[in-house]
């Protein structure tokens, strides 16, 4: 019997990893006949990527900063919302934000981003699960609302029916009124996340392998701290500024590589790219967020040549960016780490001495 139990986590690893080796597998063959198809050439490939301006890669680590910072500050918000932690190490939030924006470039982006900050929280700040976990299930609930108020816009682009200064208009005041929406119903908002996360942490406590696995309190309570509505304005503020933050960065991908990509049209397309990276079944959404790219690209006018190089460096670029970011955001926590360790000992040092 004992055998059994310890052969069944193992089991369902390798489960798990077969399928995503499936899924990665299927994800390199739609960008491969992606490549294909559109008769990429790698010789210009490589010759816009090494000839990119100085400013650009500049501008381009800028962007990633800014991004990966209003991340984390959302995060740090979050954290300090649903736990008594008001104190923590400066540069954690930016350091682990960092790992797991990098991360989903690689694996599936909802596991990562819940994965990755909940054991951070357990193991280095002593946050518990469903605590933890809780705060990656509101970041995606405000990414969720901002899509809204983009997706509707969106869509009556793409089909033509409006234009895009009414477009971009209507996507103005829809984000507005999720604004008014949330500073009069936040704690709506508030009590159905918990809801959902305790229906959910509720089935898993009735799987017995789930909850033998998990090896944690499965009970759920409200935040300790109470909530303000400046708090919920602020988590959503930092969603939009985080989405258009992405949205830039990737626009000046295209600049940097001297392709021509109408600015308002993007910013109308967007939702579709953003949409399909959440949902990919792929890791990273390899070849799914390509399709994305290439269809949009190819909507707003950006030749099928372009729109190929595009989707290819802007991966690139994001991962060495990100990695680029993530290497200060390690030097900067271990820095902090350090000196709150040398700090407690001498602290602990002139106490005995007293």
């Amino acid at each position: 019997m004992k055998n059994d139990i310890a052969a069944s986590p193992t089991k369902n690893y390798k489960s798990l990893i077969v399928k995503q080796c499936i899924f990665a597998l299927f994800g390199i063959t739609l960008l491969y006949f992606l490549i294909r198809m559109s008769g990429l050439s790698f010789n210009e490939l490589y010759d816009r990527c090494s000839n990119i301006e100085h400013s650009y890669i500049l501008l381009i680590l800028a962007f990633a900063f800014l991004t990966l910072l209003l991340k984390s500050i959302r995060w740090s918000l979050i954290v300090r919302i649903l736990t008594d932690k008001d104190k923590l190490p400066r540069g954690f939030f930016f350091y682990y934000t960092c790992i797991s924006t990098l991360m989903t470039q690689i694996i599936s982006q909802a596991f990562v981003n819940i994965g990755v900050k909940t054991l951070s929280l357990k193991y280095k700040q002593n946050v518990n699960v469903i605590e933890g976990s809780s705060t990656g299930v509101i970041e995606h609930v405000l990414n969720i609302l901002v899509i809204l108020a983009s997706v509707l816009p969106s869509f009556l682009f793409v089909t033509k029916i409006i234009p895009i200064p009414l477009a971009i208009a209507l996507s103005l005041i829809l984000i507005i009124c999720i604004l008014v929406l949330t500073n009069y119903y936040y704690y709506l908002l508030l009590k159905y996340t918990y809801a959902i996360i305790s229906f959910v942490y509720k089935i898993i406590g009735k799987i017995p392998f789930l909850k033998r696995f998990a090896s944690y309190d499965l009970s759920f309570t409200d935040a300790t701290s109470e909530i303000k509505k400046t708090c919920a304005l602020k988590l959503l503020i930092f969603s939009v500024l985080i989405y258009y933050a992405l949205l830039i960065r990737y626009y000046i991908y295209g600049g940097a590589l001297g392709i021509d990509i109408p600015f308002f049209q993007l910013v109308l397309t967007f939702p579709i790219v953003y949409i399909i990276n959440a949902i990919g079944i792929t890791p990273g959404s390899i070849g799914i967020s390509e399709f994305g790219w290439f269809g949009v690209l190819l909507f707003i006018g950006v030749g099928r040549e372009d729109a190929s190089i595009y989707i290819i460096s802007q991966r690139i670029f994001s991962i060495i960016s990100i990695l680029i970011v993530s290497i200060f955001g390690y030097i900067y926590y271990s820095f902090e780490t350090l000196s709150t360790s040398r700090a407690k000992i001498i602290f602990k040092n002139e106490l005995k001495c007293t």
